[in-house]
């Protein structure tokens, strides 16, 4: 749809329906008249499933994609942005929106925000990408067979353990609380059978408090591109999406009492300095666990892991951005 503008190929604009309970679908109509009001020529399309938002942009190569959703609707995507060598304008729609917050984009109305994501310049953005197998490595090898191992991109955050449980239920519960509620909620509810997993960590540059391939008891081991994730929780206040590096959040295990005191600090971001937290600036990480460990991309849940690797990847992907 839209008049022309100027000359190449239209922007290609993603709606997904299911972003924020469908607050993107409901964007339709002031979507379409901003564009028309700023002479662009667009096509809109409404995703069916990520499927066919990949199929999308697989057909239109080298595009502006105005991808209108949050972080889960952003990284489902990243593997279709790269192979077709997209720039992105993100249009805030989502229920955390902590990729969107690092980026600069949020406090804006929704007409400003798609003038922006159609015509302001982008700029590269690191990208987290990780390598996962739910069959361990064997004795004397460093990953397992290329069979088992998956490959996922986020430009947000990796969750490991308590916190991917927690994504699963908010993902999959019917019951929704705006923002950070809705997280809070769910990690109360995992605290009834609260778990640690037995983690072997080898990072680059190394952890300052621990030997290579010693265990750790942990109820997480989570890595942040963004300085938030959980709808805001300002977990790595220092991060940027241009730094070149990612940011490994460890927890100890701990009791259920002074974990729910550390969940209330970090949505207040003064977590930092506790005794059972710990952050540290990786270029890459190793993990191996014993028992599989529950993984969440950008607030998505996908899947379990004994064996992953995950690296930053500088200026992976061009996106318009104020920060």
């Amino acid at each position: 749809m839209g008049a022309n503008f100027g000359t190449g190929d239209p922007l290609l604009v993603l709606l997904n329906p299911q972003a924020a309970s469908g607050l993107a679908l409901r964007w339709r109509p002031r979507i379409e008249s901003a564009l028309l009001a700023m002479g662009a020529l667009a096509e809109i399309h409404v995703s069916r499933s990520t499927d066919d938002s990949r199929e999308q942009l697989a057909r239109r190569p080298g595009r502006r994609v105005l991808l209108v959703g949050g972080d889960g609707s952003v990284g489902a995507l990243l593997p279709a942005l790269l192979a077709g060598h997209h720039t992105l304008g993100l249009v805030p729609a989502g229920t955390g929106n902590d990729l969107a917050r690092a980026l600069g984009l949020l406090g804006q109305s929704l007409e400003a925000a798609v003038q922006r994501a159609a015509h302001d310049p982008a700029r590269p953005m690191d990208l987290g990408q990780l390598r996962w197998s739910l069959v361990p490595a064997t004795p004397g090898e460093p990953r397992p067979p290329d069979g088992a191992v998956h490959t996922a991109w986020f430009a947000s955050s990796l969750t490991v353990g308590f916190d991917s449980v927690v994504a699963y239920r908010a993902e999959t519960s019917p019951r929704r609380l705006p923002g950070q509620l809705h997280y809070l909620w769910a990690a109360l509810a995992e605290l009834r059978v609260l778990d640690a997993w037995p983690i072997r960590l080898d990072a680059t540059p190394s952890l300052t408090d621990t030997a290579t391939d010693a265990t750790q008891p942990l109820h997480l081991a989570s890595v942040l591109n963004t300085p938030s994730y959980g709808s805001g929780m300002p977990i790595a206040p220092a991060a940027r999406v241009d730094d070149g590096l990612l940011h490994l959040l460890r927890l100890r295990q701990t009791t259920k009492p002074r974990l729910l005191g550390l969940l209330q600090r970090m949505l207040r971001g003064r977590h930092l300095g506790q005794p059972e937290v710990m952050l540290d600036d990786i270029a890459r990480l190793t993990m191996r666990c014993d028992k599989p460990l529950p993984l969440g991309t950008d607030g998505n849940f996908i899947g379990q892991a004994r064996w992953l690797e995950v690296s930053c990847r500088p200026a992976a992907l061009p996106v318009v951005r104020l920060r």
